[in-house]
């Protein structure tokens, strides 16, 4: 883009009050400019249920380039198509028969289950989209967006858009219009406000197509719900129960070959995966309310085209955030959780001297205005509150609190936001405690690793 600015545009207040067949003026006039822009062959920053992404037509080879540009993306790192409805889907293949034998193979119950939502399947690739959304592969990654604004977005303009996150190539994922903002600004000509984003990670990627299935990317459906379908038996998660040396280097969906998520200051993960590994991977273990697998749809019916964002959005509200696990599980994660305090103190002591024995010495050698302030970021699972044990070392540590080591789903919703917010603050050292992975666990485990330039292994040796 050669705009030297960016619109963002607040095309609502409260995701209650957005009405498909009574919307605002203002909103309309917003989803219309975004609509010529999509359709002249620009980029649009969108608000999705899961992070902001960057749109374009799936279609046009030079509207899909500028995702790329604007990104600073390598070109064999493959997008995600978003389509709005089943029609849309099946419109993509030229022969109906490969949507139908989708539809009705082992992707049947998955869709019904998860679209709209956060769910992104891997199907034979469509002769229409462009080169450069598949990177040249026979597949394609496609989903249902359940975010209302982008799938009326989509709607009028009657393509499907090509739509990876909306921040520089491997920063984290914006759950903010402003993150957004701060790594796009002036390089793309709309950004869509929509407020703070509900999952607040990327989408589950399914691989059918393979057998057994695999999830090739952990995100807002979970393994735990996907693998009591019967149709996903014997479901896999990629580098969780097998790697592939040659998927690695041609990946079929974003998220597998590049470093990602990664902010500025370097990541030291606290890890507890010796407590996940003390335990097989079962269905019983903290596992939310199957409330949100219950919902039949097929939401051919552009008229509600907010129901299913809705529904997911009461679920979320409605589910049990604690284990209801056995006294196994909840002494493991009793474990876990002194054994993580333990750890994070030590590392955080031991962190803040090194790094002020190396400011010591930058400052005598070049006048550091940092020192004592703002050394190191926790970003915790464990305490709310920087803990008193470390506040003599206030000062140096910025505490970020991620919601409680059970409750995966407000971590995952606020992880990518705390690393963004350290950032700001040109912190030294990022430091994480991990959590288990379970449910959305696993996909924010996913996330923090491929950030961290180092992890240490918390075990029962903390204790």
């Amino acid at each position: 883009m050669n705009e030297d600015t960016s619109t963002l545009c607040s095309p609502f207040l409260s995701i209650a009050n957005y009405d498909d067949n009574n919307l605002d003026p203002q909103i309309l006039l917003f989803l219309n400019k975004a609509k010529d822009l999509l359709v002249n062959r620009q980029v649009v920053s969108v608000p999705t249920e899961t992070v902001y992404g960057l749109a374009a037509n799936a279609f046009d080879d030079v509207a899909v380039s500028r995702i790329f540009q604007a990104k600073c993306r390598p070109q064999d790192n493959p997008l995600i198509v978003h389509i709005s409805d089943l029609k849309m889907f099946k419109s993509l293949f030229n022969d109906e028969s490969i949507a139908d034998s989708i539809l009705a193979g082992p992707y049947a119950e998955p869709i019904r289950r998860y679209w709209p939502g956060p769910l992104t399947i891997i199907v034979p690739r469509s002769e229409s989209v462009s080169d450069g959304v598949t990177a040249g592969l026979d597949t394609m990654a496609i989903r249902m967006p359940s975010h209302p604004v982008v799938r009326r977005l989509i709607h009028e303009c009657g393509f499907p858009i090509a739509a990876p996150s909306a921040n520089s190539s491997g920063r984290p994922s914006p759950t903010l219009a402003s993150h957004v903002m701060d790594d796009l600004g002036g390089r793309i000509p709309m950004i869509i406000d929509g407020g703070p984003c509900l999952g607040g990670v990327e989408s589950t990627v399914l691989d059918a197509l393979r057998n057994p299935p695999v999830i090739l990317r952990p995100g807002g459906v979970t393994w735990e719900e996907l693998c009591r379908l019967p149709s996903l038996k014997g479901l896999q998660v990629y580098k969780r129960d097998f790697s592939d040396a040659k998927l690695e280097q041609n990946p079929t969906t974003p998220g597998m070959k590049y470093r990602h998520y990664s902010p500025t200051a370097p990541v030291l993960l606290l890890d507890l995966k010796y407590f996940n590994e003390s335990a097989s991977h079962s269905t019983t273990f903290g596992n939310r309310s199957d409330a949100s697998s219950s919902k039949d749809s097929t939401y051919a019916d552009n008229n509600s085209i907010a129901n299913g964002y809705r529904s997911n959005l009461e679920n979320q509200v409605n589910v049990s955030k604690k284990c209801s696990g056995n006294n196994d599980d909840i002494n493991r994660i009793s474990n876990a959780r002194l054994c993580m305090i333990k750890a994070r103190n030590r590392v955080v002591t031991e962190r803040l001297k090194l790094i002020k024995e190396s400011l010591n010495y930058s400052k005598n050698s070049t006048q550091d205005s940092n020192l004592n302030m703002n050394i190191l970021a926790v970003l915790s699972v464990t305490e709310p509150e920087i803990p008193q044990g470390l506040r003599d070392n206030g000062g140096d540590i910025r505490w970020f609190y991620l919601g409680d080591l059970e409750d995966s789903d407000e971590v995952a919703r606020t992880l990518f936001a705390a690393l963004r917010e350290a950032d700001h603050f040109k912190v030294k050292e990022i430091i994480v405690e991990g959590i288990l992975d379970t449910n959305a666990g696993l996909a924010v485990m996913n996330r923090v690793t491929k950030a961290a330039s180092q992890v240490v292994l918390v075990n029962d040796e903390f204790i």
